[in-house]
């Protein structure tokens, strides 16, 4: 609690900095729960998903508090976040008042669940019930819990057609809480949850609670043996007076965001991504009829593709927001970019747009960057917007793997920029691939060049500041030659001596030779894939890095050992073979590497590899290697030509 008072004082602290005072009142939960009020769960939230745990932690505190004496503070259970509505006026107060729920939709379903079990089952043992769930307050569930949810409230959980939806959380939690209550105080006084019994469909005059009983008397069930009766009524009344929750109404026009709100007095141990505050900060600024039309037609298809994608350090939703405000060129406004502050940058990038605006701006900028997105981290080869699909063309989509190899994610949002103005209209398809193209050099340039990857994401944020919303090649590749662009002539003075497999990964250099293999082959050139499996290609060292079965080799080329090995991470060093080529001669001499198949199948020799395996290349020495670095830095600068 002590902690709570803390940050709730330091966001009152922001609020009058800032000249507004957010409006907040600790209530109990019978204020809450009070009939004059109507909850509406936005479709836009999440579906209810609390499970054992939760429950069990909710009894837990409604057991503290039936240890409260009259007169103690009621005991807090959390925050309940709302939307400002026409008057500001808080829970509990007598009129008719209609709220959407922003946080703490969960813990207020769960509350009437616990609620209703109560009722229920001190209604089954025949005691005085004061409290009528019928003048409890109207709460407007997600349509996809909605059945449930009345079942709940209309006691109908032994509804036979309802048994085989019993999984779903709502009907789960309903039996959990009157599982609890049967078995009594041993159980509601357990810290861990409790497992409900398997049970079977039971007939027309069979209970749940028979099937209940065989199974506290079976090995497990005697783990944790009935204690005395629970004292429904009394859990009843301290859930309702002894029980509180901050209530807090949010006016988007003069408050925090939600996502600062939600952080500072939830602290960091929350559920919710930077998608989900974004997705909650949106859709509370429209209509509720106009936004479950545009949540439902526009945004759960695109959140719903966009979860799928599995990438490897950060949730898909999480990365595309960070890309996407990255993308509007936000570094220039806020200065410092991260992601995990994705939705505040988010909230900030949009403050001034005026509620009007916002289902236009989902519809034709969000959501259209949203499927983009897919395609740009190559999920997807397509975009599906209003019933249309909007392809790239086949050119387009290998310059954007290429451009993932070369960065791994920090030019993400340079491609979703323009990538998104390709799919609204406003790029077109010659003019895209000339960008991805101009884009690919630079970044070519700057592996080849020795740049430190780590500050190339901070790099291309400054890009992004300086594009704005420009969509034009030769605005970026103005901004690109004032970028550190690096010269031919600086490549061609460190060619020898660069030791860029320490400077790049191996997809990397995978992109970069698929560029001077085209350069040296034509457009039909073989577009090799590095990554593992048969038929699929590998970085290799022709002079490798175990080189036990090359001395005798170099003592006959009068080659020194020292002299080779500082080239071995050389360019000129480096080639693409077969993984099964790297599997089988890796590591072995000169004449066994020249000899084995460095391509799959019947597919024609790689033209970088010629430079090495020609019939009359029967050595590899310093100056071989020299000779081809120079020679795939010049194929490299024809290819990608400098600006």
């Amino acid at each position: 609690m002590a902690k709570f008072l803390w940050r709730f004082i330091y966001t009152l602290k922001i609020g009058w900095k800032k000249g507004y005072e957010m409006d907040g009142q600790n209530k109990l939960v019978a204020a809450i729960l009070n009939q004059g009020s109507h909850y509406i769960i936005p479709s836009y939230q999440r579906d209810y998903q609390w499970g054992e745990e939760r429950w069990q932690s909710l009894v837990s505190d409604i057991l503290h508090a039936v240890t409260n004496e009259d007169g103690d503070p009621p005991h807090w259970l959390g925050i309940f976040l709302t939307s400002q509505s026409t008057n500001v006026v808080h829970p509990g107060f007598s009129g008719q008042m209609q709220y959407l729920v922003i946080d703490g939709q969960q813990r207020l379903i769960t509350i009437a669940i616990w609620v209703a079990a109560l009722v229920h089952h001190s209604q089954d043992k025949g005691l005085p019930v004061e409290f009528d769930l019928k003048n409890m307050a109207k709460i407007t569930v997600q349509e996809s819990d909605r059945v449930y949810f009345e079942a709940v409230l209309n006691n109908l959980w032994r509804n036979t057609e309802l048994f085989d939806h019993r999984g779903h959380p709502i009907l789960r939690a309903y039996f959990y809480f009157r599982y609890l209550l049967w078995h009594g105080q041993t159980a509601l006084a357990e810290d861990d949850p409790i497992p409900l019994p398997k049970i079977r469909k039971p007939n027309a005059e069979e209970k749940f609670e028979a099937q209940w009983q065989v199974a506290a008397e079976s090995k497990s069930g005697l783990k944790v043996p009935r204690g005395a009766e629970a004292n429904s009524i009394e859990l009843l009344t301290s859930t309702l007076f002894r029980l509180s929750v901050f209530s807090l109404i949010h006016n988007p026009a003069t408050d925090e965001t939600q996502a600062v709100i939600f952080d500072t007095l939830n602290g960091k141990h929350q559920e919710l991504e930077p998608l989900d505050h974004v997705r909650n900060s949106l859709f509370v600024r429209i209509n509720n009829l106009e936004a479950q039309d545009i949540y439902k037609e526009f945004w759960y298809p695109a959140e719903t593709e966009l979860r799928s994608i599995a990438l490897k350090n950060m949730k898909a939703g999480k990365a595309f927001i960070y890309d996407y405000v990255i993308s509007k060129g936000e570094k220039k406004h806020q200065k410092n970019i991260n992601a995990t502050r994705g939705a505040s940058h988010f909230a900030t990038m949009i403050k001034g747009k005026k509620d009007s605006e916002i289902p236009n701006f989902i519809e034709h900028d969000l959501v259209p960057a949203m499927l983009t997105w897919q395609v740009v981290v190559r999920a997807q080869d397509q975009v599906k917007i209003n019933g249309l699909a909007v392809k790239f063309p086949d050119e387009i989509l290998q310059l954007m793997s290429n451009i993932r190899d070369l960065s791994q994610g920090p030019a993400n949002p340079v491609v979703l920029h323009y990538a998104s103005g390709f799919v609204t209209g406003k790029v077109t398809a010659p003019t895209l691939a000339s960008i991805l193209f101009l884009l690919e050099n630079f970044l070519v340039r700057q592996i080849l060049g020795g740049r430190p990857m780590q500050p190339l994401r901070s790099r291309l944020m400054d890009v992004m500041g300086a594009v704005g919303g420009d969509y034009s090649l030769e605005r970026l590749q103005e901004i690109l030659s004032k970028a550190d662009w690096v010269q031919n002539r600086e490549l061609i003075e460190i060619a020898t001596t660069q030791r860029i497999y320490d400077k790049a990964t191996a997809k990397a250099l995978g992109a970069i030779f698929r560029g001077i293999e085209r350069q040296l082959s034509g457009k039909g050139s073989m577009n090799f894939k590095i990554a593992k499996g048969e038929g699929n290609y590998s970085i290799e060292h022709i002079y490798p890095r175990i080189n036990s079965k090359w001395l005798g080799d170099l003592e006959t080329w009068g080659c020194l050992e020292e002299e080779m090995d500082r080239r071995r991470h050389v360019i000129g060093n480096l080639t693409v073979v077969t993984n099964s080529h790297n599997s089988a001669v890796g590591n072995k001499s000169f004449a066994d590497k020249r000899n084995y198949p460095t391509v799959s199948g019947n597919a024609a020799p790689l033209s970088l590899n010629a430079s090495w395996q020609g019939h009359d290349i029967t050595s590899w020495t310093p100056k071989l290697i020299d000779d081809r670095s120079l020679l795939l830095i010049q194929a490299a600068t024809n290819y990608w030509k400098t600006i």
